[in-house]
């Protein structure tokens, strides 16, 4: 489980792709928590709004995996 980070930028839209072409990605919004969304191997994407304050968890299925993050404020 890795904590995705922003720098000081404050998210409001998040685009996730999972450029693996093997392994998928799970993310989350709790540390140790339940996997909310899933990313497919081979670009699998997802488009969320992050709420101030949540934080963001990705977690590999078996191997690390390349997932491009990007966002936009609100």
């Amino acid at each position: 489980e890795e904590s995705v980070t922003f720098g000081d930028g404050v998210p409001g839209y998040i685009v996730a792709t999972n450029l693996d072409t093997t392994n998928f990605c799970s993310l989350r919004f709790v540390t140790g928590g339940a996997n909310a969304i899933k990313l497919q191997a081979n670009g699998g994407q997802a488009c969320f709004e992050l709420g101030a304050g949540v934080s963001l968890f990705a977690i590999a299925n078996t191997a690390a995996c390349k997932v491009k993050f990007d966002w936009y404020n609100t």
